[in-house]
């Protein structure tokens, strides 16, 4: 993904990316350098939304993105 999906500003755009590596790491269609529990892939995931509340429609819509018609199963 090289643009987020929702309107964000210049700060929250690189983390929208950096989740958008994390879903697809955890989905299983992306490989990070360093191997990562998948829990610890949520837990990072989570978090983002936690501390940075403008990202959870961000990470929302990349959820729905990557689970709807995805053919990698």
């Amino acid at each position: 993904m090289k643009n987020p999906l929702t309107q964000l500003t210049n700060t929250t755009r690189h983390e929208a990316l950096v989740i958008s590596q994390l879903i697809m790491t955890f989905m299983k269609d992306y490989e990070l350098r360093q191997a990562m529990a998948s829990q610890d892939l949520v837990r990072l995931i989570i978090e983002k939304g936690i501390y940075l509340p403008i990202l959870r429609d961000e990470i929302y819509c990349q959820l729905i993105q990557q689970t709807t018609q995805n053919p990698k199963k």
